[in-house]
């Protein structure tokens, strides 16, 4: 009989999750199955094995990043085959006992990927451990290898009998039943006006948990009154809002320490340190704050720059320590509104990593902005509202197909405006003697073939920005135009 294939993977910056790992694999071994053991970063791939085993170590009450980039990139796979989750931690004897449950990091990927399983084997604490913490513990003699052999191959052999329990056959390919779990977001209906003017009319929306979503629009389109309307700040004057479940502006006391929230205006106390600044949102938020340090050290915001007062603060600066009070509690729902603002491109790159591995993670991110590429990079769909209507909600990749592509061309004969026949349907601007078009994806090599018959000099053909491509794409159509 051919060996059922088990791949262990695991997310470590020193030994400890990975000699777990091992050691799991030898066990699985003896039993009968052909096991892999790789560290998270090299895998690419888990097609090709029938159960996977992913672990990491704890740091914070969180998995390492390595092990939640690698859930991410393989969520579609896993749904297909049995996963069971290990941790390395904690950093003492208590990881011997049976009363520790998946810490937040570690059970949100757990649910996320619908493991069947999780297990903390101890951890080890050693001059090689990364951290000031770990370091000074080292130096007071509180170090060690607290990880039991014995239970981390009592854990392997549980594994084993599952699997044994089924056939490749079963495993393989199968999905996992799960239940469909509540919107993290739902919004029915949702008006509010200011006196007479509308801010938001009639809007509906839902959100799945576990979605990272993107909220499209120019500014002025309504997104910031939504998103108010969401986390409690406003009421509505219509309409029903529930974030997790729950009304945001009665259950307001109940939502906060679950949701954390980035304004698109950042206004903080100007005489308050950065370090004050987090724990005075935090008592706000009324929640531990178990990835402060780590989110500091990741975006750039060492403890000498904590120590200054906000006024000191530059645009990005500011924009850091926003993202670092929006998650450092670790919310289950996230709300951004133009999270990138002033961020320099180091500093996005490590914004665009932290959404991974939420999405990894199994929570729930709202993502408002006007730039669309960065809503194209990270989010599954996407809804657009404009004039405070809902335009549409669409997958990303549709989106991509819909978005109108931008043909500037600067003719030679010095002529200025012209009759462009067919494409003056395409909202032709024109500028001396170059003009710009805006023609929907399907029409653009129809649109070529007639415009290079004219005297041009030179083209260029780009996607359109967002107002210029989807105010346009989405108005309605006037009957004459071309489709």
């Amino acid at each position: 009989m051919k060996k059922q294939k088990i791949l262990l993977a695991y997310g470590s910056k020193h030994g400890t999750t990975g000699g777990i790992a091992e050691e799991i694999g030898r066990t699985l071994e003896q039993d009968g199955f052909d096991a892999e053991v790789r560290p998270a970063s090299a895998v690419q791939d888990v097609t090709g094995f029938d159960a996977v085993v992913p672990g990491s170590s704890l740091h914070a009450g969180h998995w390492q990043r390595e092990a939640l980039r690698c859930a991410g990139r393989n969520a579609d796979a896993l749904a297909h085959r049995p996963v069971r989750l290990f941790s390395s931690g904690q950093v003492d004897g208590s990881a011997e006992q049976h009363e520790i449950p998946p810490v937040p990091g570690a059970a949100g990927t757990m649910a996320h990927l619908r493991a069947r399983g999780h297990a903390t084997f101890g951890g080890s604490l050693t001059s090689e451990t990364a951290g000031r913490i770990a370091r000074t513990m080292v130096k007071h003699g509180k170090g060690g290898d607290f990880r039991n052999p014995e239970r981390i191959r009592t854990g392997a052999h549980e594994i084993g009998s599952e699997l044994r329990s089924q056939g490749p056959e079963q495993v393989r390919g199968s999905v996992r039943p799960v239940p469909t779990p509540e919107p993290a977001i739902e919004i029915t209906s949702l008006t509010k006006r200011y006196g007479p003017t509308v801010g938001v009319e009639r809007l509906d929306l839902t959100v799945a948990a576990g979605e990272v979503f993107g909220f499209l629009g120019p500014n002025g389109a309504g997104k910031t009154t939504t998103l108010r309307c969401l986390i409690g700040l406003l009421r509505p004057t219509e309409g029903r809002v529930r974030a997790l479940g729950l009304d945001p502006v009665a259950d307001h006391r109940r939502l906060a320490p679950a949701l954390g929230y980035l304004p698109g205006e950042l206004r903080l106390h100007p005489e308050l340190t950065g370090h004050r600044s987090l724990r005075l949102l935090a008592d706000l938020q009324g929640a531990p704050t178990p990835r402060r340090a780590e989110l500091c050290e990741r975006l750039a915001l060492p403890d000498s720059d904590l120590r200054r007062t906000v006024q000191e603060y530059s645009r990005g600066m500011k924009q850091k320590l926003g993202l670092v009070q929006a998650l450092q509690h670790d919310p289950d729902l996230v709300v951004l509104d133009e999270p990138t603002e002033g961020l320099d491109p180091l500093v996005q790159e490590t914004f665009f990593e932290l959404l991974a591995e939420a999405r990894a993670a199994g929570r729930t991110v709202l993502l408002s902005s006007h730039v669309l590429p960065e809503v194209q990079r990270t989010c599954g769909r996407v809804a657009i509202i404009r004039d405070g209507k809902l335009v549409t909600v669409e997958s990303v990749a549709a989106l991509r197909e819909a978005r109108a592509r931008k043909i500037r061309l600067t003719f030679t004969d010095g002529r200025g405006r012209r009759s462009l026949g067919e494409a003056e349907h395409w909202a032709p601007r024109w500028n001396g003697d170059q003009v710009e078009l805006l023609v929907p994806p399907r029409r653009v090599v129809d649109a070529l073939r007639g415009l290079l018959a004219l005297p041009v000099a030179d083209l260029a053909v780009e996607e359109a920005g967002l107002e210029e491509a989807f105010l346009d794409l989405y108005r309605h159509a006037d009957p004459g135009s071309p489709p």
